[in-house]
């Protein structure tokens, strides 16, 4: 019914105006009866350029640039490529896409009350791939997938710094009676809450502080960190991680977590999560040593044996503290078990020293004539 062509670099072909300052006016309207028909065909032609097929634009803060409406209660949107549908929106309002959906924020929400069937937002992957991805831009921090769910990144709690203590980043804190954040004391058996990894500090400088709770998290060693040993803490630097080496610590302390990267500084421990404490008595732990001083590594218990030459036995292990009740007796069946000739000597020995975390040391009360063989057991 209408045509309009121009020639001119910045012509117009066709322009409607409604010069009405109020009312329901229409600039251009395009009707189409047929069943196949267009309403408004909008198309640029030049293969090159900054063309646009059609523009839309309003004026007024509460008006709206465009409105696509489908009155019968169907496809109301369909974005094409060459002709190739990419983006369609239902009649429902469901959005659907063969591409990615990029945006700065994604916010879901939804008014489906308890127990409903609704949801703020749906992830569906038919094909049984991955599901979903959060990406800080260099590395995945979540993946799911129909296998399960991938965590790069340690799940974090938020603390109260203490006021007066406070925390320190990248070393061991715990619970304060006042609901507040300090590292852990030194020799602690237990009371540790996550590493921290920012808002180190006190409530003065930073109120709060966040903290690894599970997952890998970096802290500072008191001694070197080896890769795969257990971790627990430090039982001589306040805050600070401690490697209880290989085996189970049978200490009794609480057990952090397990070395996961010791090329990192400073290395980085998976942690357990919950408070968990070694057993205060392993017998698969105990040691057999019969040198001097005697390697007993993490074990609380465990058969030792002192010349008589000697006046005194260090025995080396991470399981005495400074609060350790150690106990001493002689034991004269321990011979096939140390591959030394046990005699009884029939004298007493006495703990004379410790260490936290490293050693204690047995001393005879009078001297004897021939090796004696001694079980100890440390209860912490």
């Amino acid at each position: 019914g209408v045509y309009g062509q121009t020639e001119s670099a910045a012509g117009v072909a066709l322009s409607g105006r409604a010069t009405s300052t109020s009312g329901a006016t229409v600039g251009i309207s395009g009707i189409a009866n047929s069943s196949s028909g267009i309403g408004i065909n909008a198309q640029a032609t030049a293969t090159s350029g900054t063309t646009t097929g059609l523009f839309a634009k309003v004026a007024s803060s509460g008006g709206i640039a465009a409105v696509i409406d489908n009155a019968g209660g169907g496809k109301i949107l369909s974005a094409r490529h060459n002709g190739a549908e990419k983006l369609s929106v239902d009649g429902s309002g469901n959005l659907t896409t063969t591409g990615q959906l990029v945006s700065t924020g994604v916010l879901g929400s939804s008014n489906d009350p308890a127990g409903g069937a609704g949801a703020a937002g749906h992830f569906i992957n038919p094909a049984g791939g991955t599901i979903l991805v959060a990406n800080d831009g260099s590395k995945d921090i979540i993946r799911l997938d129909t296998r399960g769910v991938t965590f790069h990144r340690a799940f974090l709690g938020e603390l109260n710094n203490d006021p007066t203590v406070g925390t320190v980043l990248n070393e061991v804190a715990k619970l304060t009676t006042a609901d507040t954040a300090s590292v852990t004391s030194a020799g602690a058996l237990g009371g540790a809450i996550g590493i921290v990894v920012n808002g180190a500090g006190t409530s003065a400088t930073s109120p709060i502080a966040q903290a690894a709770i599970i997952g890998e998290a970096p802290c500072v060693f008191d001694n070197t960190a080896v890769e795969a040993d257990y971790v627990q803490i430090s039982p001589t630097a306040a805050g600070k991680c401690h490697d209880a080496g290989a085996n189970y610590p049978a200490g009794g302390g609480q057990v952090l977590g397990r070395v996961i990267d010791a090329t990192k500084t400073p290395p980085h421990v998976y942690l357990f999560g919950t408070e968990v404490r070694a057993g205060t008595i392993t017998t698969s732990s105990n040691c057999s040593s019969s040198v001097s001083p005697a390697v007993c590594g993490s074990a609380s218990a465990g058969s030792i044996a002192i010349s008589s030459s000697a006046s005194s036995l260090v025995v080396n292990t991470y399981a005495v503290t400074a609060n350790s009740q150690i106990m001493v007796q002689e034991d004269i069946s321990l011979s096939t078990k140390l591959g030394v000739t046990c005699f009884f000597s029939g004298r007493n020995f006495a703990v004379t020293a410790r260490i936290p975390g490293t050693s204690f040391t047995i001393s005879p009360i009078t001297t004897f004539a021939n090796t004696a063989c001694l079980s100890f057991v440390i209860v912490n």
